[in-house]
């Protein structure tokens, strides 16, 4: 039972401090600190050996030693038996530390850039989501790259009366600090 402890109480603080901060801790203290949390294992060349380390960092290990001490725990408080114990909770914990060396590579693989220049909204045709008027900022979904965004929303030149309703048609104008101003999608035939 001490090792399954010992395990879990080394293991968690990290699984937990990765899952909140990432393990990054970018942190401007008044001695200007800067602390990055990841010492993972670089192989060059290939083989089983390559496949192993990329395998064995200390993220994975960390989350191997979570996942096998609370399985252990668990199934100790639970007197199952031993020999069952220790296999299920070395499973456990290889399974998770597969699954975080799986998932990493994936979103280490898998990024993209969510900047989106004002330039590409700039003449996109949108629809009103929430009613804009000459006095009261609204707001628009627009779909750019496959994906809806929504922007607040202001009349380009505001006129009494101008006013758009849910669901009506507009064009981005221009876009300024982050929001929006259309005109209607007739002005510009």
């Amino acid at each position: 039972m001490s090792v399954y402890v010992l395990a879990a109480l080394v293991g968690w603080p990290f699984v937990l401090f990765f899952i909140f901060f990432g393990g990054d801790l970018d942190t401007d203290l008044d001695v200007g600190a800067d602390v990055d949390v990841d010492p993972g294992v670089d192989v060059d060349g290939g083989g089983p050996f390559a496949a192993i380390a990329s395998f064995l960092s200390f993220r994975s290990i960390v989350f191997f030693l979570a996942f096998f001490g609370l399985t252990g725990i668990v199934l100790s408080w639970l007197d199952a038996n031993r020999v069952l114990t220790v296999l299920l909770a070395v499973g456990m914990g290889v399974f998770a530390m597969w699954l975080n060396h799986t998932l990493i590579n994936y979103l280490k693989t898998n990024t993209s850039d969510s900047q989106i220049l004002d330039s590409e909204l700039e003449g996109s045709v949108a629809s009103v989501v929430l009613p804009i008027g000459s006095k009261r900022k609204g707001k628009i979904a627009v779909e750019v790259g496959g994906h809806r965004l929504y922007f607040v929303a202001s009349p380009y030149r505001p006129r009494p009366g101008e006013d758009y309703d849910k669901g009506d048609e507009v064009v981005v104008v221009e876009m300024a600090k982050g929001a929006a101003l259309v005109a209607p999608l007739d002005s510009m035939d």
